[in-house]
């Protein structure tokens, strides 16, 4: 994972229904390695795609089809024999301290993309609301184990602000 996206932009989207995708467009002609999760993988077929469970998405989506890196990026399911890379469980850990116990896919994902010693030129976030509107694909979800009231005043202040991401 660390020589796809060494030097490189990334654009990470994300699964709210607020995403505009006429700027999905314009993002994605600058032709930055692309990020998406879960289902996601299926509609924007990425350079990297993010899993918070392996084998359970990759039971439910056209493996097949799949072109980039298999990311595992949640603590539950490991090991994920079908993943390609696993963001270790410490640095999970670690973020529970900023946003709570059960930080979100998205969340673990974006904090570890701002890692220094990652060597990455820029990160583009498109595609995160903070659940203020549903994901695309999972609409019948009325609890979340998440913090996003959190996540969105981390995102904000620390990655957005301190590390220099975009946010669309």
């Amino acid at each position: 994972m660390y020589n796809i996206i060494k030097d490189k932009d990334i654009l990470v989207i994300g699964n709210a229904m607020s995403m505009d995708e006429g700027k999905l467009k314009l993002e994605l002609a600058k032709k930055p390695i692309v990020c998406a999760f879960n289902k996601g993988v299926e509609k924007y077929n990425p350079d990297i795609a993010l899993f918070n469970t392996v084998n359970y998405w990759i039971g439910r989506i056209n493996k097949y089809n799949i072109r980039g890196l298999i990311t595992h990026v949640s603590p539950k399911g490991r090991p994920a024999v079908k993943a390609d890379f696993e963001i270790p469980l410490d640095f999970i850990d670690d973020l529970r301290s900023e946003v709570g116990p059960r930080p979100s896919a998205g969340c673990i994902v974006n904090t570890f993309l701002a890692k220094k010693d990652l060597g990455i030129k820029g990160v583009t976030l498109i595609g995160f609301d903070f659940k203020t509107t549903p994901t695309w694909y999972d609409m019948d979800r009325t609890e979340e184990p998440h913090n996003y009231a959190l996540e969105r005043e981390y995102t904000l202040s620390t990655l957005v602000k301190e590390k220099g991401f975009r946010i669309i």
